[in-house]
């Protein structure tokens, strides 16, 4: 597999350009190995062409295709990557063995996107054995989640609400329960996060009363609507009159770390197609409804009560104010943020447009809240993408990177176009050994 590889001899030539100084320190836990920067790193192209690979946005705050122990990550594969996913198209779920390199194909799935994938997750209750995932009834076009065993290729459970069937939208950091939405409304007024072609039982309506957030009981199937659309519209009509106006929907949801609070945004698009929409954290049963009054972009949970964007912006969700800013300097656009279990550990990633406008590189970096500095990585293709206020949203092929850790923050995965023009999975290996001798 084709490798880049920054090793003792280049660091220093290499960290001259790329240390930078933070603004504030910040105490580490948990199961991150290292704080220091890593003595070298090796990038690896962990899979290839023809057919296509990639994971998803799903928010981070933990979510990862590596498993608890760290041998193998869980992916989607499609055999084409320049339009948006109709509903006779199925993806593929892989499983790749990351010492061989080896690849299984475990399930298939009709609910799926190239921003988000299928909303995948290792089960917290099961980390190496069981995976969730959406998937859309091929005569119904309803959507369901399903619970599947890797080690059997079995699906263990599935989660299906025939009147109103919403798909996983975020899984409980610690398991149990799970967070949906109706990706047949997301497919209709957002392709690039929904499943264009899904059933959506509220056709017509701008805020309906019976759909929203759902959260689901794992353990014993039933469900619970936590907010209607229509409540969403008269929480936040006050702070943003225009709600009213148009139809709601959203693309996700995000647990803090000890599944306490959950982050969500209400979102539309006005009459010139231009994306608007009401970020907000509550409490896990719909209660304490805390908005912002900004766009926090793509976020990461700090502990239980913090978010940080991906400039490094830290707000205080009790509060919805500010808290923290790291290091201005090194975050320089708002990025994809994933933070370490840890919390000492950030990766995110940047993007340049090429001189053609219609294709962008993307680069990722880490950043060491006890080192206080970071590590750009090589440049790396992104493809196609258009990027004005309206092609931006309407853009079939938008695809956001995304990288994040694995388990102990000694790798890190994203996704690029590889040299053939296929878009692959990529994994940073990051090497603390000769630090220890």
């Amino acid at each position: 597999m084709p490798t880049r590889t920054c090793g003792r001899g280049t660091r220093v030539a290499i960290l001259a350009g790329l240390l930078w100084a933070a603004t504030l320190a910040f105490p580490t836990a948990g199961q991150d190995a290292h704080t220091a920067l890593p003595s070298s790193y090796r990038i690896e192209q962990l899979t290839t062409g023809p057919r296509h690979h990639f994971y998803g946005y799903q928010g981070h705050a933990g979510n990862t295709p590596f498993n608890a122990s760290g041998t193998h990550v869980v992916l989607l594969e499609t055999d084409f990557q320049d339009r948006q996913a109709r509903k006779t198209d199925v993806a593929e779920i892989v499983l790749v063995d990351l010492a061989t390199n080896n690849k299984t194909t475990l399930a298939q799935t009709w609910a799926w996107n190239f921003q988000q994938g299928t909303m995948m997750y290792w089960n917290p209750l099961a980390p190496d054995e069981e995976i969730i995932f959406n998937d859309r009834d091929a005569i119904t076009d309803k959507v369901k989640t399903v619970l599947f065993n890797v080690k059997t290729k079995r699906r263990v459970k599935e989660w299906f609400f025939p009147s109103t069937p919403f798909g996983n939208s975020g899984v409980a950091q610690k398991g149990g329960k799970f967070l949906g939405i109706n990706y047949g409304r997301l497919g209709r007024l957002r392709t690039i996060t929904g499943y264009p072609g899904a059933y959506d039982w509220t056709f017509g309506v701008k805020c309906p009363a019976n759909d929203g957030i759902w959260l689901v009981n794992a353990a014993t199937g039933t469900e619970k609507l936590l907010f209607s659309f229509e409540q969403l519209r008269d929480l936040f009509v006050a702070q943003t009159p225009d709600i009213a106006k148009y139809d709601l929907f959203i693309n996700h949801t995000l647990w803090n770390r000890d599944d306490t609070r959950f982050l969500a945004a209400v979102r539309w698009f006005d009459s010139e197609h231009r994306l608007k929409g009401v970020w907000f954290t509550c409490k896990p049963d719909g209660t304490d409804v805390l908005p912002f009054k900004t766009d926090v972009g793509h976020p990461d949970w700090v502990g239980g009560t913090n978010l940080m964007t991906g400039l490094g912006v830290v707000y205080e969700t009790r509060t919805t104010t500010l808290a923290e800013t790291v290091d201005k300097a090194f975050f320089r656009q708002d990025g994809d943020l994933s933070i370490s279990r840890g919390l000492n550990w950030l990766v995110s990633n940047e993007y340049k447009r090429n001189p053609d406008k219609k294709t962008q590189d993307v680069r990722v970096f880490i950043y060491s809240r006890a080192a206080k500095a970071g590590i750009r990585f090589p440049w790396y293709s992104r493809g196609v993408h258009f990027w004005n206020n309206k092609e931006d949203y309407r853009d079939e092929n938008r695809i956001d990177v995304s990288p994040c850790w694995n388990r102990d923050a000694t790798k890190i995965y994203f996704f690029a176009l590889a040299e053939d023009g296929t878009r692959q999975a990529f994994v940073v290996h990051l090497d603390w050994e000769s630090l220890t001798k």
